[in-house]
């Protein structure tokens, strides 16, 4: 009765969760691309809070160097070490960022058993009170990776069932596609504003020149 009632349980869990990522999907949908870096952090939070996550983070690729991988929003308990200014994957994270690169997900239940070549993701790692990690590569159609997403226990090591992968693989196949549709508005909006001060530009040229 036990294992019925448990099995209830994770299934009724699942459909309030897919639930919330169909609310999320149709927040990103309808949300402006000016608006979407507050929209992520929510996101991230909402996430977070129901899958008792305590530590989350998005990282993207700089537009102005396509090696580098920024973190660029986070939710954290703010009772622990801030982050710095700037945070580049391949300064804090190089192990981490060799797997990603080749569209890997990494998975660390516990930060103090990983790899020698892990020893300087490890120190980051004990800086920042992660005790176990998940990240997901955030890539679209089979595309380039862009960016990370990445999930972090900090008040003790844990597992991370399959279960949970798939439901965290979710969100991160729903951030991507936000974060390019995003990137897509705004490049539009940018281009049609700079064509617009070029179309000024040279209309005060002929105008002067009447």
């Amino acid at each position: 009765m036990t294992g019925e009632y448990n099995a209830r349980e994770e299934l009724e869990h699942e459909l309030r969760f897919q639930k919330l990522l169909a609310e999320v999907s149709a927040r990103f949908v309808n949300v402006p691309a000016s608006a979407i870096d507050l929209e992520i952090e929510s996101v991230l939070r909402a996430i977070c809070e129901f899958k008792q996550i305590e530590h989350a983070s998005v990282w993207q690729v700089a537009s102005e160097n396509l090696d580098v991988i920024l973190l660029t929003h986070l939710y954290r308990d703010p009772a622990l070490r801030a982050r710095p200014a700037r945070m580049t994957v391949s300064e804090s994270f190089p192990w981490v960022q060799s797997r990603l690169v080749r569209n890997e997900i990494v998975c660390v239940p516990d930060v103090e058993d990983v790899p020698p070549e892990a020893a300087k993701d490890q120190e980051t790692w004990r800086d920042y009170s992660v005790k176990s990690t998940f990240g997901i590569p955030l890539t679209v159609g089979g595309g380039p990776v862009f960016g990370v997403l990445s999930f972090d226990a900090t008040s003790k090591a844990r597992d991370w069932p399959e279960p949970l992968r798939q439901s965290l693989q979710q969100v991160g196949q729903m951030f991507a596609s936000a974060l390019v549709i995003a990137f897509v508005a705004l490049s539009f909006v940018a281009k049609k504003a700079y064509s617009n001060v070029i179309s000024s530009f040279v209309t005060s040229l002929l105008i002067s020149k009447t």
